[in-house]
């Protein structure tokens, strides 16, 4: 195998079976690891480029409604791949739109809208192309990012994956990717759930790199601490899993996550 494609999930997946065989590569020919899908934390293309060998991560920005609008390119240099999702392709145009509808510049922050050949023409239930895209024509995606002062695209999150504490918006990105920084973290989801005293608390569910190691959160505030974290973005819950529940793109569904650690009123509707 020269080009080992697939999302984040898989990369990891791919990463511990080579642990599992320090001795021996298990992808003796590999050129690169194509991804897209689902965000990835940026160390991962540093340990997937010096553990399993090639290019490391090769990431694109694509979703079902228009594939492949960004793509980086084996040639670039690791900063980028391990944190944006390449160029614009030939033929793309994407653009950043702030909440005031207005046209960001290079590294502030929007909601990332395209326009493509390969773009789809419509839903099928034309009721929902009144929101899927603006008056030019472009597409909303929902995702937030910006572009760099080089014109790569950054992903920082979704819209609807932005926690609301005490009237800040608090992106859970920011805090996954320091948590997968922490030993003991294989994986974490972070959510916003319904808080009476600040609107949402920050919740971060987390698979531990091993079962039988209990972290508390004492410790895992000390770590974002260290990490340069700003306190008011620290998650107040802990919560434990085997397993992230995923789509079978990779995504986490964050929504399951919610409905099983949401107090019950807001489970039962009340």
């Amino acid at each position: 195998m020269t080009l080992a494609g697939a999302g984040t999930v898989f990369h990891s997946a791919y990463l511990a079976a080579q642990r599992r065989n320090p001795g021996r590569r298990i992808f003796p020919t590999v050129r690169a690891f194509p991804g897209g899908g689902a965000p990835k934390p940026a160390h991962l293309h540093d340990e997937i480029k010096a553990e399993l060998g090639g290019a490391g991560i090769v990431s694109a920005l694509g979703l079902t409604e228009c594939q492949i609008v960004a793509m980086c390119d084996m040639d670039d240099p690791d900063d980028k791949l391990a944190t944006t999702e390449g160029r614009p392709a030939p033929g793309a145009q994407v653009k950043v739109i702030n909440p005031d509808e207005h046209l960001c510049g290079p590294n502030e922050e929007g909601e990332l809208r395209l326009i493509a050949p390969q773009m789809f023409l419509g839903y099928v239930d034309a009721g929902l192309n009144a929101e899927a895209f603006d008056s030019d024509g472009y597409f909303r995606t929902g995702d937030l990012g910006f572009f760099d002062e080089d014109g790569y695209v950054h992903v920082v999150g979704r819209l609807k994956d932005v926690i609301n504490r005490k009237g800040e918006n608090i992106s859970a990105k920011e805090i996954e990717d320091e948590l997968y920084h922490h030993p003991d973290i294989r994986e974490v989801a972070v959510i916003g759930l319904p808080d009476p005293a600040s609107g949402e608390r920050c919740c971060a569910v987390i698979v531990p790199s091993d079962p039988g190691k209990r972290l508390d959160m004492e410790g895992v505030q000390a770590f974002l601490d260290s990490r340069g974290l700003m306190r008011q973005k620290w998650p107040e819950q802990l919560e434990f899993v085997t397993e992230l529940p995923r789509a079978p793109a990779g995504k986490v569904l964050k929504q399951e996550l919610k409905n099983r650690f949401a107090p019950p009123t807001e489970v039962a509707g009340r």
